[in-house]
């Protein structure tokens, strides 16, 4: 690639999470997956991530989607390898922050508050429903499922779905094949102790 000279991106797909939802769980991915959004282990809080990776020129977020998570590690070629340490530090200790945890689902209370006088989100909600024939799944998450939502039962199913699915990884961008096998062979090769089976 010579058009984005220098720049990577590096997509590592994990299988589950809201695909595997059922209507007792609703809503239970999208908290689970905070500390990928907003980077967070058990040993280092989002603040301490953000403060060591401040000057690095390389982006880790992460995200779901309907049938995966996902970790993103995208920006400058010389800190990719810094990028791929954090990534490596999530998948094997991502932790949820309580606080943000508590901010989240009280934002989530307050968009519900606006369901009864939005047309357009109880139209989204209709919608769903009619093409998954009434699936729990593609349903707003009503009151009564966010109240359910704890933090231990989101944590679980972080590392439940982090340490077993399969992974799939992508790489694109201005960086030989030799020196991106060597890389996911250093932070991803290692995962396989933790039965989940990776495809380059």
């Amino acid at each position: 690639m010579n058009y984005d000279k220098d720049n990577i991106t590096v997509r590592i797909n994990f299988a589950g999470g809201l695909i595997e939802e059922t209507a007792v769980n609703r809503g239970i991915t999208d908290f689970a997956t905070l500390p990928l959004r907003m980077p967070s282990t058990s040993k280092l809080s989002s603040v301490d991530i953000q403060t060591i990776m401040t000057g690095k020129n390389i982006r880790v977020s992460g995200g779901l989607d309907k049938d995966s998570l996902s970790i993103v590690v995208s920006g400058a070629r010389k800190d990719l390898e810094e990028g791929l340490r954090l990534a490596y530090l999530l998948i094997t200790d991502a932790k949820i922050e309580e606080p943000v945890f508590n901010t989240m689902k009280q934002q989530a209370l307050q968009q519900l508050e606006q369901f009864s006088s939005s047309v357009d989100m109880q139209l989204m909600d209709a919608l769903g429903r009619a093409v998954s024939d009434n699936d729990p799944r593609f349903s707003v998450v009503s009151k009564k499922q966010l109240f359910k939502l704890a933090v231990p039962e989101a944590q679980a199913w972080l590392q439940r779905i982090l340490k077993n699915a399969v992974i799939e990884v992508s790489v694109v961008g201005d960086i030989s094949k030799d020196d991106t096998v060597k890389l996911l062979a250093k932070y991803l090769g290692s995962l396989i102790k933790m039965d989940n089976k990776t495809e380059l």
